[in-house]
């Protein structure tokens, strides 16, 4: 539902602003289902805020994963 996957996105968002990271790196973020949770933080953390360009952990995710495989 959509309540469901806003009250997911709010909890994300909240679990994230209350540890107060001081850079955030998110890995994957092609294959995200929430764009509007990648936004959100954008706009809350700015340049603090960065993608994984494929480190070794996201290649080993793809090469072991045929769906993300592109």
């Amino acid at each position: 539902t959509i309540k469901g996957e806003i009250d997911k996105h709010d909890m994300l968002v909240s679990a994230i602003i209350t540890s107060a990271p001081k850079k955030i790196i998110i890995h994957g973020a092609e294959n995200s289902k929430s764009i509007e949770t990648i936004d959100t933080l954008k706009s809350i953390f700015g340049e603090n805020l960065v993608f994984c360009k494929g480190c070794e952990i996201c290649k080993k995710n793809v090469s072991t994963n045929p769906s993300q495989k592109k």
